[in-house]
């Protein structure tokens, strides 16, 4: 029972750890980089 609790607890700290990784990485993300450039270049 103790054994199923500190994984879940793991489990729990893991999911947290990953969407705030995932944020960081994101807020960092500049508006021209989320668009393709080449795209642009042949719609013109």
């Amino acid at each position: 029972m103790l054994l199923v609790f500190k994984l879940q607890r793991l489990i729990q700290l893991l999911t947290i750890v990953t969407i705030l990784i995932g944020w960081w990485g994101n807020s960092y993300a500049k508006v021209d980089d989320l668009y393709d450039k080449t795209a642009l270049i042949f719609l013109k």
